[in-house]
């Protein structure tokens, strides 16, 4: 008995049921259509209208917003409200990242009842190193008769990477270490100070001609490098010679510079400190100092060495007569030259062996 719908009219001239039915009006409308003759005899019959409509897809309904993953820490986001569907089909939910890779181990996908659902635990391994890590997501919802939709989001990553604790606890390690080198690497400037009687061994002389050798009295094995300091015009000059890099000799000091020593040698085999078979020259006539090092710089056994002249001495045998006193005459057989106006005598010198 109830009127027609406002979206359906009926035409009688027709007679037809004209109208377009609104998405509201989506349903079942059962109507009764009445027939009267010229005898005002009626006959009614009845019509169901199914009123239907196209599938229309789910619909975005908001940004997801996922929080930070901590790595160690159990993660959980269910966004329930992320999809709406005009027609309020189920909707069925799958997920990928955005470039269509799979999601890492530790992120676990599943749908809890009508709602997408994200759960794990991080590891160190699934961040960055200093750096979260982030993971973009694509969401999909489907509506089961050929609508869908989608979205994307982030999850960072963030914590402690395996390089990171690894820094972590070895970095007072490491801090330890380095200290504990520098005190070693500077323990030569406590040592060297406090064992200077120990080390410095006596002055040693070299002549002008004569070979010179010192054998060190320290462990020849602990030597790293003997040093030469000489005293020349511009100041103190330093020559290393460096053990771990010899055979035989650790260097052949002739190669040095002029105001270095050249005649000096060292070999590490025997722990010898030797000269050329010339020994020194008169332009080696200075003071040297001689260090055999140890490991960081620790002096082992320190000497100067002091140049000195070529020594002489005189033959007189034979050089005067009878009476005491020496003739140009006499002279003549001994080598001496004998000047008797002048007063003077030439005496021929040799070198002391």
């Amino acid at each position: 008995g109830s009127p027609l719908p406002e979206w359906l009219t009926f035409n009688p001239s027709i007679p037809a049921l004209i109208g377009t039915p609104k998405q509201s009006d989506v349903g079942n409308l059962k109507v009764l259509i009445y027939v009267k003759d010229a005898l005002h005899k009626e006959v009614f019959s009845p019509l169901n209208i199914v009123v239907s409509h196209d599938n229309r897809p789910p619909q975005v309904a908001s940004k997801i917003a996922a929080p930070l993953a901590k790595v160690g820490e159990a993660y959980n986001l269910i966004p329930t409200n992320a999809f709406t569907d005009p027609d309020g089909d189920k909707l069925r939910y799958s997920t990928s990242l955005d470039d269509g890779g799979t999601l890492p181990n530790w992120l676990v996908f599943s749908q809890d009842g009508d709602a997408p659902s994200f759960k794990g635990t991080p590891t160190p391994a699934d961040t960055n190193f200093f750096q979260a890590k982030r993971l973009d997501i694509t969401l999909k919802a489907e509506d089961g008769k050929g609508g869908a939709a989608f979205t994307t989001f982030p999850i960072l990553v963030g914590g402690e990477s395996y390089p990171e604790k690894i820094i972590k606890v070895a970095g007072p390690v490491i801090s330890a270490l380095t200290f504990a080198f520098a005190a070693y690497e500077k323990r030569a400037l406590f040592l060297n100070v406090i064992n200077e009687k120990k080390y410095r061994k006596p002055l040693q002389k070299a002549s002008v001609g004569k070979p010179f050798s010192y054998h060190f009295e320290c462990d020849k094995e602990k030597i790293r490098k003997v040093v030469v300091y000489a005293l020349a015009k511009n100041g103190l000059k330093e020559r290393i010679c460096s053990r771990l890099c010899c055979k035989k000799e650790v260097q052949n000091w002739s190669l040095v510079p002029n105001d270095i020593p050249s005649w000096l040698k060292f070999n590490c085999n025997i722990g010898k400190m030797h000269s050329q078979p010339t020994g020194p020259e008169e332009s080696d006539m200075n003071l040297v100092r001689v260090q055999a090092l140890g490991s960081a710089g620790v002096i082992l056994e320190q000497f100067d060495i002091e140049v000195l002249p070529r020594q002489w001495r005189t033959l007189l045998a034979n050089a005067q007569n009878n009476d005491g006193f020496l003739t140009g005459e006499e002279s003549k057989s001994d080598g001496y030259a004998v000047d008797d106006a002048a007063g003077t005598i030439s005496i021929p010198m040799t070198p002391m062996a």
